[in-house]
This record gives structure tokens, C-alpha cells and sequence, in this order.
């Protein structure tokens, strides 16, 4: 017996009570981006986003088929025409999530197109039903039909302002706009004070926060005059950061002056809204909600209809939307879910070989069955600590340091030469980083270090002192931080970043544990590595990690090599951070961020360089001396 189809009214009950679920759905999980949740929750979302629009867009041809069809003169076309400003309305999206990934703001002209192409569709049915008299005057659908179009215009506007086509655009033709704390910096002549001047006055903000003196004056004639930043120009400023401008020393000298007035608590929760801010920008409506043009849309989208039309329906909608706005799902704590920049994305190179050579659990086992251990392993491995305060406030103080110390190199990071220098043991270790790539570099360091500490200061010799303690703590989560950049996020390390590394690392490991019958954890492991010469096969990357370990031991002196491996560790992840594009960091947000983009925030509140400054700043004089 044949089945009979489902008739019209039906089908578009289905699709819009979808729709609607759909809607919801983002509506409660969009937020949960920025939070570290399950990848199955994160799968859902972006699944939802993406049908959440083809499904009412589907449904939008459905109807506009049965219309071209058919005169529709049945009394269910009315109530296709009150559907129809309801797909424009869930076309429009949820204000916690216009975009999913940076590239959709790109793309905003190809989103446009398609809107505007299912807004004929709509204006086709609704002109149909109203030269049929279906549509009364007095209908709500012309109300629906206007706040679906301007929903529309809503997210298409907050799309269009978070491309970075257009934001370098905007950004490039208002840097040439003179505000009066810009007319005073260029009519000092602050606009091209060379480093030097700025690198003294820099190191004189920190020496007086540390004393509480005056800060000293340059030794030149150049005039200084540092405005702090006012709350309008702090969203340029983070744009302008994310689109690669470079900053003039006179602002950067207000990034420093302001950031060092906070306490290192305050310090951190302010990098964190600075980012929380970039988020909303890039994948929210709630900052374009605040301009000029998203007021006025906003204004007209909930504008009052008829004087008593459901006029207490939408008062008690309006506060509940209110309510949602404001509160932005505060109710989820870092104590529940903490935010992905707020956490510290661990994943050891050690431990995965021999979590490889040895499986413990029965998950890995059943992996090995269908032949895909090695990606299971390397993600059902990763782990995340909430320990980004302590590690922020561990290279702030190396920070202030550098300013200090190193006059002639402060305003840039090397890769581990400052620290050698510093500790006097460039002749010995230098070679590990001048000699070799810089993601050579950072895999050598990472097996060096787990060497070292696991038979030389692990657990059963706890550092006696606090600063040995977080040196300790710091270096081996920074270490394993960036052997997860290595293997997950290459681009993020540097440009031009070998992933190939990780692998040859692991065949390197598996064949020093040929012989290793016995089975060991991953402090064994770097053990057996450090006793066994013949471990390691001459020219390798695990020869000269144990050459490099063992030029630590022969110095004899745990609390000076505490300090060379921590101080190593945060030059390079300086070194990373300072050389990332923004747009990485704007990209790595949509994720829930990266903490490299927290240490990139902190070093341009800092004073540093970044990229940008880095490749647009002057040529220094001659008689400045910088550390190759």
C-alpha cells in the first residue's frame, strides 16, 4: 500500500518548528565557544549554525515553488505568508553568533547575496498574496516582514564591519584624523623619537612603578607628552592591533604607563576583557549593536506596531532578551567551564611515545584495532590547566626585567639569547638556539627540559625557594604549551613551522626504546634516554636534546639552570607571540582563543614589539648595540 506524502501545510510546520529548535539551540550554546566544552558540543554548534540558515532557506524556496505553482487561493497561504517573515527573522541569526569562523566575515558580500536572493523570495510571496487579498492591511505579517528585513541588515552590517578587508580600510584613513591628544604628540614632535629615547623612558616607567620615584627624563631634547588611553579610543587601539599596524612609541608608552599601574591580578582579568571585547567584535553582534547604524537598526527592529497590539507580549520579550543580553550567560563560571584563553593547552612529546609503545587503556587498544591510535592518542591526551595567572604574571616579571637590565635589546625578543647571556652560559648552551630553526629549536628545548628536570629536579628534590617552585611549574607547561602549538597549531608557533617534526621525534623516540623491554612512565623514559648513550643515533633531534641536557648537568648548579631553562622558555614563547599575525590570533578566538594570544596581548601592553612594529619600525643608529 502506497504512503501517502505529506501534505504542504505540514511539511512547512516541520521545517519551521526545526527551524525554530535550531534557533533556540544557538541561542543557549553560541556563547559556550569561548569555554572549554566537550568537541561533540562544539561539532553540534557549528552544525547549527550552518543548517540553522540552509534550513530556512530551504524553506523559503519551498514556499516560493508552491506559490509559482499554484494561485494559492486556499486559506493555508495566509499562514505561509506568516511563516515566511519568520524565516527572514532565524536568517538573520542570534546576536551571541554571527560569524563562526573568522572567514565568514570575509565573505559577508557572498552572504549578502544569498540574503538578498531569499528576501525576493519573500517580498515575491508576500506581493502574491497581497494582490490576491489574502493579506489584510492591518496583518501582522507586515510587521514580521520588517523586522525580518531589518534582522537581516543587522547581521549582514556586523559581518561587513568585522572584515579585516574593510577594518584596515577604516583604520588606515582614520589614523590620518588629528584628535587633541594626537595634534599635542604631533606638534611635540613625538610622531619620530628615535628608539633609543623611547627604550630610556620605557626603562624609567618601570624602575619608578618598582620605587616609586619620578620618572627620570631623557637624555636627549626630545619632549615627551604620554596621554592615557580614553575608553573610545581603546577599541581602535585593539583593532588596529589585530589588522598588524604598527603603534608609535608615544602610545606605546601609554600601553606601558597604564598597564603598569595595575596590579598583577587586575593585569590579567584586563588582557582577558581585551579579548572578551575582540570576541564580541569579530563573532557577535553586540558590538556593531552600539554603533550608530546598529542602534538605528535595532531601534526599528523593535519598534512598536499597532498602539495596543500585544503590547504586553512585547514588553515581557523585550525584557527577557534584555536580561539574556546583559548577563551574557555569566552564570557559566571558570569554575564550571573555564574559558579556552584562560587555560594552558598541555601535550608532552615523551608521553605520548610512551603512552604509544605502551597503551594503558583499553580505548587505546581498541584504537589500534582500527588503526587510528595515533590520533586518538593525541587527543584523548590533551590536557588543559587553568594556571594562565601564574604564567602571566611569571613573564611579566621577566618583562620588567628586560626593561631594566638590557637598555640596548629591551623593546624585542630573541629566542633564548638574552637568557644565556644573562646566566653566562652562552658558550656552552648558545648553539641550541642560534644554530638550529626555531621549531628545531623548540622540540630540542622540550625533550632537553623534561630531561633534565625528571633526573635532576623532579619530584622526590622539590625546589626549596617559591621562585624555583613556579620556575619549575612555568618552564614545564610552557614547554609543553609549545610542543602543542608545534603539533596543533604550527602556524600560531611561527611561519614555515615543520608539523613533520613532531613525527620524526617519535620514530626517534621509538627506536632509542627498541631495545627497553620493560615498562616505563615518562619519567622513566627520560631517564633510560639519559643514561643510554647509544640511545640516540648521532644528528638527530633526540642526540641533541641529550648533548644539550647534558651540558645542564655538568654546571652543577640546579638554581642557576632553573633560571636559564625558565627564562628560555619565556623568551621563546615571546618570540612566538611577537611574531603571529593578528589575524591568527582574531581566527584562534572563534576556537575560544589560545594563550599565545594572551602573552601577544601582554607584551603591546607592555611596550614590545610585535609583529608589526617589528617590520615597520626605523633602522637603528649605529652606535646602539643589539645581541645577534
Amino acid at each position: 500500500m502506497a504512503v501517502a506524502a505529506p501534505s504542504f501545510p505540514g511539511m512547512l510546520r516541520v521545517l519551521a518548528l526545526t527551524s525554530l529548535f535550531l534557533q533556540l539551540f544557538l541561542l543557549v550554546s553560541a556563547t559556550f565557544r569561548k569555554y572549554r566544552v566537550p568537541a561533540l558540543l562544539r561539532s553540534c554548534i557549528w552544525l547549527a549554525y550552518l543548517g540553522g540558515d540552509a534550513l530556512a532557506i530551504y524553506a523559503l524556496a519551498t514556499v516560493f515553488n508552491r506559490h509559482r505553482q499554484t494561485a494559492s487561493t486556499d486559506h493555508g497561504s495566509v499562514l505561509e505568508v506568516m511563516w515566511v517573515p519568520v524565516f527572514l527573522v532565524h536568517l538573520g541569526g542570534q546576536d551571541s553568533i554571527t560569524a563562526y569562523n573568522i572567514e565568514d566575515n570575509e565573505l559577508w558580500a557572498r552572504h549578502a547575496v544569498a540574503m538578498s536572493s531569499e528576501a525576493a523570495v519573500a517580498v515575491y510571496v508576500f506581493w502574491r498574496s497581497w494582490s490576491g487579498g489574502q493579506v489584510p492591511e492591518s496583518s501582522p505579517a507586515l510587521l514580521l516582514f520588517a523586522a525580518g528585513f531589518l534582522k537581516l541588515g543587522e547581521r549582514l552590517w556586523a559581518l561587513r564591519r568585522a572584515s579585516f578587508t574593510r577594518l584596515a580600510a577604516v583604520r588606515s584613513s582614520a589614523a590620518g584624523r588629528r584628535t587633541p591628544a594626537r595634534e599635542e604628540e604631533e606638534d611635540a614632535g613625538d610622531d619620530y623619537i628615535p628608539l633609543e629615547s623611547y627604550v630610556h623612558l620605557a626603562s624609567g616607567y618601570v624602575q619608578s612603578q618598582a620605587t616609586g620615584d619620578h620618572v627620570p627624563r631623557p637624555k636627549d631634547n626630545y619632549v615627551f607628552h604620554v596621554h592615557p588611553l580614553i575608553e573610545p579610543e581603546l577599541q581602535d587601539v585593539l583593532m588596529e592591533l589585530f589588522v598588524d599596524f604598527p603603534a608609535p612609541y608615544p602610545r606605546r608608552l601609554a600601553y606601558l604607563r597604564s598597564f603598569l599601574a595595575l596590579e598583577d591580578d587586575d593585569a590579567y582579568e584586563e588582557l582577558c576583557a581585551l579579548l572578551n571585547q575582540a570576541f564580541q567584535f569579530f563573532y557577535t553582534k553586540k558590538e556593531a549593536a552600539y554603533t550608530v547604524v546598529g542602534i538605528y537598526l535595532r531601534t526599528l527592529h523593535h519598534a512598536p506596531g499597532h498602539r495596543g497590539q500585544c503590547k504586553l507580549q512585547r514588553q515581557s520579550q523585550g525584557r527577557i532578551c534584555a536580561l539574556l543580553w546583559l548577563a551574557d550567560w555569566r552564570f557559566v563560571t571558570s569554575r564550571i567551564l573555564p574559558e579556552m584563553q584562560r587555560t594552558v593547552a598541555q601535550f608532552n612529546l615523551i608521553g605520548f611515545a610512551t603512552r604509544r609503545r605502551w597503551p594503558t587503556m583499553v580505548v587505546m587498544r581498541i584504537a589500534a584495532l582500527f588503526r587510528c591510535k595515533k590520533y586518538v592518542n593525541q587527543h584523548w591526551y590533551l590536557g588543559h590547566l587553568s594556571s594562565t595567572p601564574i604564567i602571566i604574571e611569571f613573564i611579566g616579571k621577566d618583562l620588567k626585567s628586560r626593561w631594566v637590565d638590557d637598555l640596548t635589546n629591551a623593546a624585542a625578543y630573541r629566542r633564548g639569547q638574552w637568557t644565556l647571556r644573562r646566566e653566562r652560559c652562552y658558550q656552552e648552551l648558545g648553539w641550541s638556539v642560534t644554530e638550529l630553526p626555531f621549531d628545531e629549536a623548540v622540540l630540542v628545548w622540550h625533550i632537553a627540559t623534561d630531561i633534565y628536570l625528571d633526573c635532576n629536579n623532579g619530584i622526590e628534590n622539590p625546589p626549596a625557594t617559591a621562585d624555583e617552585r613556579a620556575a619549575v611549574k612555568c618552564s614545564r607547561e610552557i614547554s609543553n604549551y609549545m610542543m602543542y602549538l608545534l603539533l596543533f597549531q604550527p602556524d600560531m608557533l611561527m611561519p614555515g613551522t615543520r608539523q613533520s617534526l613532531f613525527a620524526v621525534a617519535c620514530r626517534e623516540i621509538k627506536h632509542a626504546l627498541r631495545d627497553q623491554r620493560q615498562r616505563l612512565d615518562e619519567r622513566g623514559v627520560a631517564r633510560w634516554i639519559s643514561e643510554n648513550p647509544n640511545a640516540a643515533q648521532p644528528g638527530d633531534h633526540l642526540a641533541a636534546a641529550r648533548k644539550l641536557a647534558e651540558a645542564m648537568m655538568q654546571m652543577n648548579d640546579a638554581g642557576r639552570m632553573l633560571k636559564v631553562i625558565s627564562g628560555v622558555w619565556v623568551e621563546m614563547i615571546c618570540y612566538s607571540a611577537s611574531r603571529c599575525r593578528g589575524f591568527l590570533h582574531a581566527k584562534s578566538l572563534g576556537a575560544g582563543g589560545e594563550f599565545l594570544t594572551v602573552v601577544w596581548l601582554l607584551l603591546h601592553r607592555m611596550g614590545m614589539e610585535v609583529l608589526a612594529d617589528k617590520l615597520q619600525k626605523p633602522e637603528i643608529p649605529r652606535h646602539v648595540q643589539i645581541l645577534p
